[in-house]
């Protein structure tokens, strides 16, 4: 070889980062899954990362792996990052042999079984491979310097999608496009150079990361509101909830004065008539000088109305919001109009769209949670059993995502462990 291709070669050196989606597949639905310790820590500070989907990477991207972007699925051609794992040089623990997929996982299972014996993987005081029943096939890949979780949102999206802008930090990938079927991504510094530099200067700035030790033995993996509506199956129902908002308001008056004042930022006064469904309207309440209309949204959209309600305004898409505002507007005499709309805090509706959306201001479900949080059960003489399970519920949607399958993961880890401890005790 001659100097200047061994001055190319050094230059060239591979430099990789992986990304690895996380919560894909129908397994997330009743299983750990195996990304369950990309986030946490075990009982020793050390941070473990698995790659989907089988736990080891391609033979080409041995040893040149700098970081493993954990990510999941946004739509298309848009992951939102929910950590970083920065890999060192002898960061790479399995390099699996064998033709097959079969024979490749039984080579990762020795090469980890070992690795364990020799290092004490340990979650809440127990083994890793008693975690996942006796074997650890592919198990672990990297074992990380340091895992940096987002203080905010961070966004990549790929070359197919550079117009794509969202509230929060965006980071276009423009020499990269992502997989839509595979599990598993490499951006290296010679096939995606201006990704890679993109990635690595993300990385590099302290600002926008968190290097927070998730542990079980402290409890902050998981923070699970395990409710009634979990068990019927409907958190996600806007007519439940609806229903619910009505009961204790209507049950409870005092509560919704108190309610308005500090949400709503109105002052009612008793008494108040509360409805349900009022000509297709959520919730309408009214004291004698005010009528307010709630719309309450969790997983459907705005919809619209018929052509005949010509209520369309500058060019916007007509909706039931115009068609409520008009409503009211309608009957209201002498007393005050206000509108509001409950959203999700994951919610990703654009109100600004539709007709008579400027009369409407928003709600989070993070609003409404803090505020019922906050209420003090004797003062109020509230059903304290039926009021406590409609709090809780109410914190799925205070999430910045609709299903946050690192919480079902890490609650069924957290029970595993649980189970493995009560049998050792008998």
């Amino acid at each position: 070889m001659t100097t200047n291709n061994k001055q190319e070669t050094k230059n060239n050196k591979l430099r990789s980062f992986v990304i690895c989606r996380m919560y894909a597949g129908a397994y997330i639905s009743n299983k750990m899954g195996g990304e369950v310790i990309n986030l946490l820590h075990d009982d020793h500070d050390n941070n473990y990362i698995y790659v989907n989907p089988y736990g080891y990477i391609a033979k080409e991207y041995d040893d040149t792996v700098e970081a493993v972007l954990l990510v999941r699925l946004l739509q298309k051609g848009c992951f939102e990052i929910v950590g970083i794992a920065k890999i060192g040089p002898n960061g790479q623990i399995v390099y699996p042999v064998g033709n097959t997929t079969k024979e490749k996982h039984v080579s990762s299972g020795k090469q980890l079984m070992a690795y364990e014996k020799k290092h004490d993987i340990r979650y809440g005081g127990i083994k890793l491979s008693d975690i996942f029943y006796g074997q650890l096939d592919g198990a672990i890949t990297f074992k990380s310097d340091a895992l940096l979780e987002p203080i905010k949102p961070i966004y990549i999206t790929d070359c197919d999608h550079k117009d794509m802008k969202l509230d929060d930090k965006t980071n276009n990938l423009d020499d990269k496009r992502f997989p839509t079927q595979s599990l598993i991504a490499y951006i290296d510094n010679i096939r995606n150079p201006h990704s890679f530099e993109e990635i690595d200067a993300l990385i590099k700035d302290n600002s926008l990361w968190d290097r927070r030790r998730n542990k079980v033995s402290n409890n902050k993996i998981i923070d699970r509101n395990f409710n009634f509506l979990n068990v019927i199956k409907k958190e996600d129902d806007e007519l439940v909830y609806s229903n619910l908002y009505y009961y204790f308001f209507s049950k409870y008056p005092d509560l919704l004065v108190r309610f308005a004042s500090d949400v709503l930022k109105l002052e009612l006064s008793l008494p108040i008539t509360i409805e349900r469904e009022k000509d297709n309207i959520d919730i309408w309440i009214e004291d004698k000088n005010n009528i307010i209309v709630i719309e309450n949204k969790i997983k459907s959209g705005i919809n619209g109305v018929s052509p005949r309600h010509n209520f369309s305004e500058e060019g916007l898409v007509q909706s039931q919001l115009s068609r409520y505002y008009h409503h009211a507007e309608k009957h209201k005499g002498n007393k005050k109009t206000s509108y509001f709309i409950f959203l999700p805090v994951y919610s990703r509706i654009d109100i600004s769209i539709y007709s008579s959306s400027k009369y409407y201001k928003k709600i989070s479900y993070k609003d409404l949670y803090n505020f019922f949080l906050k209420v003090e059960f004797s003062k109020e003489k509230i059903d304290e059993v039926y009021y406590k399970e409609f709090v809780k519920s109410l914190y799925k949607h205070t999430k910045d995502r609709q299903i946050d399958y690192y919480e079902d993961m890490a609650y069924r880890f957290i029970q595993r462990i649980k189970t493995i401890k009560s049998n050792m005790a008998k």
